[in-house]
């Protein structure tokens, strides 16, 4: 970091260099940017959740370096790309009702190779959980929640378009965004779309 920052840098430069860097992404796909950088809030827990994301992906034997480029960044593995993914998530889930029971008309519908594979990532969260906890490096995580939203991907590729989105499919995201979830909180990064909306709303100073 004091190669980035300089020599005698204090913590909160850390988060400054973080902050600025994430009000680059809409520079960067000002879409996939407009619903994480939309407040002073957003913009905050952006830039904290980014840092988390980078410092926890490698292993803690391992040395590396404070990547700013990283944070304005939507490649796979990064903060921004995972608080995207998630954003979709919410945004497709929006006036959706997950069905806790569906019939087996509906099951057909996540038959699709790559629904299938979501599904099969989905069911290695209690082991990938597990391996964390006795190895205590949540590089684990990282990794296992860029392979969802990798996997994830290919799914809303398919159905994102959609007017209607078929019952199974919602359970299918309802799913991955509660494993999303849980596993960003085992992070300490906190989901931006789950922010209150009063805390959202204040613009983001120029």
């Amino acid at each position: 970091m004091g190669a980035t920052l300089g020599k005698g840098y204090k913590p909160q430069a850390i988060l400054d260099v973080c902050e600025a860097t994430v009000k680059t992404l809409p520079d960067v796909d000002a879409d996939r940017a407009a619903p994480l950088v939309s407040s002073e809030q957003a913009v905050k827990a952006l830039a904290t959740s980014s840092l988390l994301v980078q410092e926890l992906s490698n292993r803690a034997t391992s040395t590396h370096a404070f990547d700013t480029d990283a944070l304005a960044s939507f490649r796979p593995g990064t903060g921004p790309n995972l608080q995207s993914c998630y954003a979709r998530i919410c945004a497709l889930l929006k006036g959706q009702t997950a069905s806790a029971e569906l019939t087996d008309e509906q099951f057909e519908a996540l038959a699709d190779e790559d629904q299938a594979n979501l599904l099969r990532v989905l069911a290695q969260y209690p082991e990938v959980v597990n391996a964390t906890f006795q190895s205590l490096e949540p590089a684990g995580i990282v990794t296992y929640l860029t392979a969802i939203t990798e996997q994830l991907s290919d799914c809303l590729e398919e159905e994102e378009d959609k007017i209607d989105i078929s019952p199974g499919y919602v359970a299918l995201l309802e799913a991955t965004r509660i494993v999303l979830q849980n596993g960003m909180k085992l992070l300490g990064v906190v989901p931006i779309s789950d922010l209150p909306k009063e805390r959202a709303d204040t613009p983001v100073a120029g």
